[in-house]
């Protein structure tokens, strides 16, 4: 199974495509105005390799898990209220899966990485910007009161 991730932070952002939990290809660059047409580059140069049969994308700023919606970028313009889950679905066919980046971070860590095995579990993330996930039980993300 072929996995398109995307992480986007306030500085850089970053796509990998994974073959089960095997990384085969990853790319960064620098979170700027023209990241749209870059993400949209990068992943034409990859389809001829990969058909991508799921997609999972991280964000640094608020969510709305509920419905799939970049709720506010302070770091790209323009992405207030963004549906950005069928912006990629465009590019790769598949729609992909949103949420915040530390929720994604904790789900990761829970599943294949250092948090397998002990819940709940905190995660936290500090780069550009601070931000946490909790992973109650399972695989569940604790959302709070407003996702």
């Amino acid at each position: 199974m072929i996995t398109l991730a995307l992480d986007i932070g306030g500085t850089k952002f970053s796509l990998a495509v994974f073959d089960g939990e095997r990384m085969l290809e990853r790319e960064s660059h620098a979170t700027d105005p023209s990241i749209l047409d870059r993400i949209a580059g990068i992943i034409h140069a990859w389809k001829p390799r990969y058909t991508f049969d799921r997609c999972g994308i991280g964000f640094g700023g608020p969510v709305d898990f509920e419905r799939q919606r970049v709720v506010l970028s302070t770091h790209v313009a323009g992405w207030n209220d963004f549906d950005f889950p069928h912006h990629i679905e465009k590019l790769i066919g598949v729609l992909p899966v949103l949420d915040n980046d530390a929720n994604a971070g904790a789900l990761g860590e829970a599943l294949y990485g250092a948090g397998r095995g002990y819940r709940p579990l905190f995660y936290m993330t500090l780069s550009t910007g601070i931000g946490g996930g909790i992973i109650t039980h399972g695989d569940v993300v604790y959302r709070g009161a407003d996702s």
